[in-house]
């Protein structure tokens, strides 16, 4: 029996790759004690226990930070970025990311702007904080070697992860992404 395949030819555009994660912002799970879920798998407020005591922000470029999700009976989460050549001070905040055990993270992809909320859940009622799962650190051996440090954080989901919609309790309510991301920081739903 033969197949007959017939594929149309369509006008489109051959763009470069938009991957990976521009942002990840981080905070520990006692000082976001209300989030809020829409109707359309989304969190639609976040409100800050303390005012102005917001999210921390770690800046990638493209290619050092990616979030992946694989269910089987629940959603296993990973965010896995990398820092090259470290200073101290960046080895001190990513030591304080990994003893934060308990942490709810948002990221921030290249395309279309999309702000991912890793850590929290329905399904599985609030429990499935982010938290350290490994780290890797390499002093290189050519010449051209970077000095690389690579961090995996994991979350454990019930349900695939939900989108960052809005603020809608901040001073000022977010709705655009790059108003969302200001009050993650600003911290002024309270």
């Amino acid at each position: 029996m033969s197949a007959n395949l017939q594929l149309q030819s369509v006008a489109g555009t051959n763009c470069p790759k938009t991957a990976g994660v521009k942002e990840l912002y981080t905070i520990k799970v006692e000082d976001l004690p209300t989030i809020a879920l829409g109707s359309s798998h989304d969190i639609t407020n976040l409100v800050f226990a303390v005012a102005g005591n917001g999210f921390g922000k770690i800046n990638f470029k493209r290619g050092e930070c990616e979030v992946t999700e694989s269910m089987e009976r629940s959603n296993e989460v990973n965010v896995n970025f990398a820092v090259a050549n470290p200073t101290k001070e960046q080895r001190k905040e990513l030591t304080e990311i990994r003893n934060a055990c308990e942490q709810y993270m948002v990221a921030r992809l290249y395309d279309l702007d999309t702000l991912l909320f890793i850590g929290y859940d329905e399904e599985s009622l609030e429990e499935g904080f982010v938290a350290f799962a490994s780290f890797e650190s390499t002093s290189g051996r050519a010449k051209t070697d970077d000095n690389l440090f690579s961090m995996t954080m994991k979350a454990e989901q019930g349900e695939p992860l939900r989108i960052l919609s809005g603020i809608s309790g901040a001073s000022t309510p977010a709705s655009t992404p790059a108003a969302i991301v200001a009050e993650l920081i600003a911290a002024t739903s309270i």
